[in-house]
């Protein structure tokens, strides 16, 4: 990701209506997750570690973090490291769940491989969970600035999971709703000004319609907490190594 981009993100990760709203959405399929007693858990590109911490205190459990850009502070209490998803300074079979969230899109990242290190650090009958940008067709100067340069379908992201020796127990979308408008903003700007310098679309909204737009998320999280969407931004998929 671009540094200034990064900067942009983690000032706007804890306010802003769609970082709030999908951190609500994939700890609730966390939350569903049956672990263990005394359960650890891994932030696969934990950025800077504000979702490590919500993860460890709505599970209670503990969780470690790695990402390459080691954005956290230097005096955070969390067990935060420098790593690649791609090679995971980790044991094989030391956690219970493993989780990445808009990961395995980025140019640094092999999604084939960092799929088979989370399967590998995984104990049998472990969870893992993947969040990644819906539909290749999509890509924009938004996924250029922050260096997306990979989407996925329901079939490619159950392939990463199934090809790294994982069952697929659940596979939904996020976001339907917004899915029109951001399709349809995403294509005009592509059509009407094909050579724009890439810039991500995140930018500081008023309260009242950040609020609005984080209001209306709820909706459709707790929509989720009952059946999957077939359509939306965002292609989720949570799957299972084999107990033996």
């Amino acid at each position: 990701m671009e540094a200034h981009e990064y900067d942009t993100m983690a000032r706007c990760e804890r306010t802003y209506w769609w970082y709030r709203a999908q951190r609500g959405m994939v700890l609730d399929e966390l939350s569903r997750i049956d672990l263990p007693d005394g359960a650890t858990g891994l932030d696969i590109g934990c950025g800077t570690g504000v979702f490590v911490g919500e993860v460890a205190s709505r599970l209670r459990i503990g969780v470690s973090g790695v990402d390459v850009q080691a954005s956290w502070k230097e005096s955070s209490e969390l067990d935060l490291r420098r790593a690649s998803a791609n090679d995971l300074p980790f044991d094989d079979r030391s956690f219970d769940l493993a989780y990445s969230v808009d990961v395995l899109c980025c140019r640094e990242v092999d999604p084939r491989r960092s799929c088979r290190e989370m399967a590998r650090v995984l104990k049998p009958g472990g969870f893992a969970l993947i969040a990644v940008p819906a539909y290749q067709w999509m890509l924009s100067v938004h996924d250029e600035a922050v260096h997306c340069v990979r989407r996925f379908d329901k079939k490619s992201a159950s392939s990463l999971m199934t090809e790294a020796g994982l069952v697929v127990t659940r596979s939904t979308h996020l976001f339907p709703s917004f899915f029109p408008l951001i399709a349809a903003f995403r294509l005009a700007r592509r059509a009407i000004h094909p050579s724009t310098a890439p810039t991500s679309d995140i930018r500081p909204l008023p309260h009242p319609i950040n609020e609005a737009l984080f209001g209306w998320c709820q909706l459709e999280r707790r929509l989720l907490r009952h059946f999957g969407f077939p359509f939306g931004t965002t292609q989720l998929t949570i799957a299972r190594k084999p107990p033996t």
